[in-house]
């Protein structure tokens, strides 16, 4: 996927480049999943949404969207409570121009899962991001559904 910013979103990449823009969305779910499970959902969600795979590249003074088909969206396994986790990992600005602008936390505890979406605001919003959460977790019930791509 290669596209140009729209106005909205190049104002966004631009103030990310002083101040962190990164929000984050937690579900909290019965059973225990696996680093892989995760994963296997995030690439088939990728597939969804391609822009969740994309950096931000300069080109002649143009700013682009350009999907990265080798950089993984990072999947961290935690041992700490994710809030005292999160405070730290909401404080790692994403580099758009080489990395996706999305990371995800994941604590097992007790039968309990807890996944973290902490994404760029350039890139989503709020709702957005509650329905990629609905996704990721989607994939992981169902493994084998195959992705219907959303077009840009």
């Amino acid at each position: 996927m290669r596209r140009q910013l729209t106005p909205v979103e190049s104002a966004g990449f631009a103030f990310g480049k002083f101040y962190a823009n990164v929000f984050a969305m937690n579900a909290h779910i019965k059973g225990e999943i696996t680093i892989s499970e995760v994963r296997l959902s995030i690439d088939k969600v990728c597939q969804k949404y391609s822009f969740l795979a994309a950096r931000v590249v300069i080109n002649e003074g143009v700013e682009w969207y350009e999907t990265i088909s080798s950089e993984k969206i990072p999947v961290i396994l935690i041992e700490r409570e994710w809030s005292d986790a999160l405070v730290e990992y909401l404080n790692i600005p994403f580099d758009n121009r080489t990395s996706p602008q999305l990371r995800i936390l994941l604590k097992n505890q007790n039968g309990y899962s807890d996944i973290v979406l902490m994404i760029d605001h350039s890139i989503a919003d709020g709702l957005s991001v509650g329905f990629i959460l609905r996704d990721i977790l989607h994939y992981i019930a169902h493994p084998d559904e195959v992705v219907i791509p959303i077009e840009d």
